[in-house]
């Protein structure tokens, strides 16, 4: 398949660089992409580390999935083009890669991953019972939700179709080169890229590179650019289980059986018996972490094999036999991103677009293989990609600052270089405050460092989830003015990164986890470095004549900040008393989100499409507060303000809320009897806690003491500040670096009102009608 080597000396002939476009992994989407270049008439270099088709990565075997049907809405033009595309090089090659089938979609009525996947691709409601000699069995009642798309699915041969487009590849001109080890990727000294192998020490030079190697992608990037991208490999395991005599041609492609997903735990896949007779490949869609040089081919896949046993068990019983496990087990890779979603981006830096990275497909990339390698190629080539503007592929998702990699990265140290202090504000906890603040600061110059103790986006504090209520409407004077002042930095930060996060004049709905995500990403693009998993154990002051705070984690790593803002919600009550043996008067409770069927007929009326308000009853005790049906279809949240007190470190998940859903049905039996139904309770409960000061007013000032200005807080939120995030990260930034916060005077808000101080002796007594959500 290689061509001649003599190709390489001759295309330097009156060349400045040996090749236009370097692409390094033969995996699908290095093929595709060196396919979609060499059919441009560029000349184009393939290069994999191992053989052509090896099975050690993420492109092998013989099958993968197609379907139509996705949760994200930027994954369907995507599909679409791919499919346009799988047909042209079929067509192109004579070869037959894909196998069309229905697209089962399966899994509790409450999931919205799965109702959303259903709704993007037309899916229709079936009675399994009635489908297929009723492979499937689920769970009685309505609780669950089947749906096929009759030509959303397919069976993709994996091996062949890498071989395809290798093949039609070299048949445009490229040169593909196995057994060839990439060992660095530097810039050229007459400008592009010069590319070094491990095979004789060869040495390429091209006007562009295009990486696509997989799970090898955060080693090659920290060798090439000292930058490590938090894509983490997943060993994962392909199962082939038997199907049960009599069974075979139920489950069989050519009956028409389906490719399908089952949205519940486990997520589970499948694709009908095709390649192999008699079995049929489900799988589990996860697996433990490896190291991808040093994995444990024999039990590598963890649990893999058990979860999907126990599955089949309970949904395909009749058809599959899992006694004495899978008959077939093949090891696999993912590539996963914190937000399961690709990496398709210039690495900028000091090759700016000379270097195009194509990674981190998290295991759902491979049926999208011929679009990426186009998407890639024309970014290669033209440093923009005009097939996916014209198909409605939104790229503004996959970029490296938008997924928040860089935000993850960790430089080896600090630059201190002619500086006194490792960072000049160092932000402790990252939820929305958090990281608004750092922002904030990094956005002025500040060398800013923000740790998380949990994973980045975890659902454990109180800033997750996918909506929170934004309004105007406040009883006391001193919130409208931050509030407004929040609206408008909503408004920059939308604007900057080119997202929605809040609309509707006077009140509206915030995506509490895309926000999180939104200002960490901008954080990073302004220099801000983001570490998770870090707990921060000690707060204390520098050195005697140094100044500055010294912040410890639980790992033993010491960073110095000339500042520290502490945003560490449920949890500051404990780190204050430890750092400064101030015991602030912050009480935890454990809440429930709570989403409630719509009764037949009305869904469209509660909609945010029909003007449905966010709403707050102020019917004391039961202060009752809702958004309209929006993330949940045929949903809506309708929530108690409060909850019982817990320790955030051992909370009760399953019953902890107390009577929140006692407090809220009876609310709606009251008020929206005709509208919303009670039977049975909510459909949908997720834990979240407040921080409540005894006047449910916020905490924002500088901790004092022998801390002085050097320490701010912002704590105490009290159920109601998610909303003011910009605003208050804002001013705990100035706090910081100026000692005031002069946006907020400008803004007409009144930090008077939210000093540590205002507890001493005896607590203020809170003003009732003021209550936040």
């Amino acid at each position: 398949m290689a061509a001649p080597t003599e190709s390489v000396e001759a295309a330097t002939a009156g060349r400045r660089f040996d090749y236009d476009v370097i692409v390094v992994g033969a995996g699908i989407m290095g093929s595709c992409a060196a396919h979609a270049a060499a059919s441009r008439g560029a000349r184009v270099l393939l290069l994999d580390r191992f053989d052509l088709l090896h099975h050690l990565g993420s492109s092998h075997g013989e099958s993968r999935t197609i379907r139509d049907a996705y949760p994200k809405p930027f994954y369907p033009p995507m599909v679409r083009l791919a499919r346009r595309l799988w047909a042209d090089a079929e067509a192109e090659s004579g070869y037959r890669v894909l196998t069309p089938a229905p697209q089962l979609s399966i899994g509790p009525r409450t999931s919205p991953s799965l109702l959303a996947s259903i709704k993007s691709s037309g899916a229709e409601e079936v009675d399994l019972a009635q489908r297929w000699g009723g492979a499937f069995r689920v769970p009685d009642g309505d609780g669950w939700v089947a749906a096929v798309s009759e030509h959303g699915g397919g069976v993709l041969n994996a091996t062949k179709a890498v071989a395809m487009f290798q093949a039609l590849a070299a048949r445009h001109g490229a040169v593909l080169r196995d057994n060839s080890e990439v060992l660095s990727v530097e810039k050229g000294p007459e400008g592009g890229v010069a590319v070094a192998t491990s095979t004789a020490g060869e040495l390429f030079h091209a006007a562009k590179c295009v990486l696509t190697v997989g799970a090898w992608t955060s080693k090659l990037l920290r060798s090439v650019a000292g930058v490590e991208l938090p894509i983490q490999p997943l060993h994962t395991m392909v199962l082939y289980w038997r199907a049960k005599p009599g069974r075979e041609r139920d489950l069989a492609a050519d009956s028409g059986f389906p490719t399908f997903s089952s949205y519940g735990d486990p997520h589970v896949y499948g694709t009908p018996s095709l390649e192999l007779p008699g079995l049929i490949k489900i799988n589990y869609d996860g697996g433990p972490r490896c190291d991808p040089d040093g994995r444990d081919w024999a039990s590598g896949g963890g649990d893999v094999a058990g979860r999907v046993a126990r599955w089949i068990e309970e949904f395909m019983p009749d058809h599959v036999e899992t006694a004495g496990g899978p008959v077939v087990r093949q090891p696999c890779m993912y590539s996963m991103t914190p937000d399961k979603d690709f990496v398709i981006d210039f690495l900028g830096g000091e090759f700016g677009e000379d270097v195009v990275v194509g990674a981190g497909f998290s295991g759902h990339g491979f049926k999208m293989g011929p679009a990426v390698g186009r998407i890639l190629a024309e970014l290669a080539i033209d440093g923009n990609a005009s097939t996916a503007a014209e198909a409605g592929v939104e790229l503004g998702h996959f970029r490296i600052s938008s997924t928040l990699f860089l935000a993850m990265a960790v430089p080896a140290a600090p630059v201190t270089a002619g500086h006194r202090f490792d960072y000049d504000v160092i932000v402790v906890g990252a939820g929305i405050m958090g990281s608004c603040a750092a922002h904030a600061a990094a956005s002025r110059g500040a060398r800013t460092l923000l740790l998380e103790r949990f994973d980045l986006l975890h659902g454990l504090g109180s800033s997750h989830g996918e909506s929170r209520t934004i309004r105007d409407a406040y009883a006391g004077a001193r919130y409208p003015p931050m509030v407004r002042l929040a609206r408008r930095l909503w408004a920059d930060a939308e604007a900057e990164v080119g997202s929605t996060a809040v609309s509707e004049h006077g009140g509206g709905v915030l995506n509490a986890a895309e926000a999180v995500k939104m200002f960490q990403a901008l954080a990073v693009e302004k220099g801000a470095v983001v570490r998770d998993k870090t707990e921060v154990v000690d707060i204390r002051k520098g050195p005697e004549g140094e100044g500055g705070v010294v912040v410890a984690t639980s790992a033993g790593e010491v960073f110095t900040g000339a500042k520290c803002v502490v945003t560490v919600g449920a949890w500051t009550r404990k780190l204050i008393k430890s750092v400064a043996g101030v015991d602030l008067p912050i009480q935890p409770l454990h809440t429930m989100v709570l989403y409630w069927r719509i009764k037949p007929g009305h869904e469209s009326e509660l909609t945010a499409d029909a003007g449905f308000p966010t709403f707050a009853s102020y019917c004391d005790p039961q202060f009752v507060y809702s958004t309209p049906s929006l993330e949940r279809p045929g949903m809506i949240k309708i929530n108690y303000h409060g909850g019982p007190p817990c320790d955030p470190d051992d909370r009760d998940f399953v019953s902890g809320g107390g009577d929140v859903v006692e407090r809220v049905a009876r609310w709606i039996d009251e008020f929206m009897p005709g509208h919303v139904e009670t039977a049975g309770g909510p459909v949908e409960r997720l834990p979240c806690m407040y921080s409540m000061t005894p006047d449910e007013d916020f905490m924002i000032d500088f901790l004092g003491g022998e801390f002085g200005e050097d320490v701010v807080i912002g704590a105490g939120f009290s159920g109601h500040g998610f909303k003011m995030g910009p605003a208050v990260g804002s001013i705990l930034a100035e706090m910081a670096m100026d000692g005031e916060a002069r946006t907020a005077v400008e803004a007409g808000v009144e930090l008077g009102h939210f000093k540590i101080n205002r507890f001493d002796g005896n607590n203020m007594a809170k003003d009732k009608d003021d209550k936040g959500l």
